[in-house]
């Protein structure tokens, strides 16, 4: 995607969007900061300026909705989100993490795991610092686990992460979705774009997810906490496995209830990426 010379406007003067106009503007971009709200930080309220943008980026809070972006889309004038944007601009390798439930618990644990590796790994997304704030400052050799919210994954056109999370889906944010089925569909993005050679680990218990399966392209890593998965990781005998191989106790955890589907997420992921089984067993008896 190039940036150098384009009319860019980020829509919301939050955290994010002030990210992601740094971001553009340091990637050449004329930049603006637009916002319903005259009062906003750097940002001004006319609609002659998103009028006049080639690119419209949308942060997190924004409702992509509105007849304007509608019309812009119609323009063909490119209309994507921060994340998206931020992923465009970052050479390092991308886990993406959502999920009703469980998401910053999981990247908060898969960060704290390949730290413990020794892999240069950076938590960002909906977890607090923004992805676009340090997206173009990762090299190929680091790895960016980012927390991915439906928000932020509605307004996705090519986002493709490395790594896809999906751990659960539960009726949320209908009042911004409108519907199960349109949740459900933002949710899919995160993999929808993948392709042969990346992963996607998902929660084979779930009963919505797993009508997403056979749309997955990417290498599928299952999770369960009810029976084994060939090829993922599961709970058997008060022990977490994987694909056969015990990996630590549930004794030797604080993690109880739903957080179990949380390490098994963790335990797919960094198994994939070569982590050893002591590495992930510490991490997980480390994390608080």
């Amino acid at each position: 995607m190039k940036f150098v010379g384009k009319n860019a406007v980020v829509y919301g003067a939050g955290v994010s969007g002030l990210s992601a106009y740094q971001l553009l503007r340091e990637k050449g971009a004329k930049a603006i900061i637009y916002d319903d709200n005259p009062d906003a930080d750097k940002a001004t309220d006319s609609m002659s300026v998103v009028n006049a943008a080639d690119i419209i980026v949308l942060s997190p809070g924004v409702d992509g909705r509105k007849d304007f972006l509608l019309d812009a889309k119609l323009e063909n004038k490119l209309v994507i989100g921060e994340l998206e944007l931020a992923s465009e601009c970052c050479a390092a390798e991308q886990i993406a993490i959502t999920g009703t439930n469980g998401k910053t618990t999981t990247t908060m644990l898969i960060d704290r795991i390949l730290r413990r590796a020794g892999k240069s790994s950076y938590a960002v997304g909906n977890i607090g610092t923004p992805f676009s704030a340090i997206a173009d400052k990762l090299d190929a050799t680091e790895i960016a686990v980012i927390e991915a919210s439906s928000f932020q994954l509605e307004s996705s056109i090519k986002f493709s992460p490395d790594t896809a999370v999906i751990l659960n889906i539960k009726p949320d944010h209908l009042e911004r979705h409108e519907s199960l089925e349109k949740y459900t569909a933002a949710k899919a993005n995160i993999f929808l774009n993948q392709g042969e050679q990346d992963f996607v680990v998902y929660n084979a218990d779930d009963g919505i997810i797993a009508d997403f399966v056979p749309k997955m392209v990417a290498r599928k890593v299952p999770f369960s906490t009810s029976r084994p998965v060939k090829g993922g990781a599961y709970v058997s005998s008060g022990f977490i496995c994987f694909d056969g191989k015990p990996i630590l106790s549930l004794e030797e955890t604080d993690m109880k209830g739903a957080e179990i589907e949380n390490i098994l997420a963790a335990v797919c992921v960094c198994m994939t990426h070569g982590v050893s089984v002591y590495n992930i067993a510490a991490g997980i008896m480390e994390f608080e």
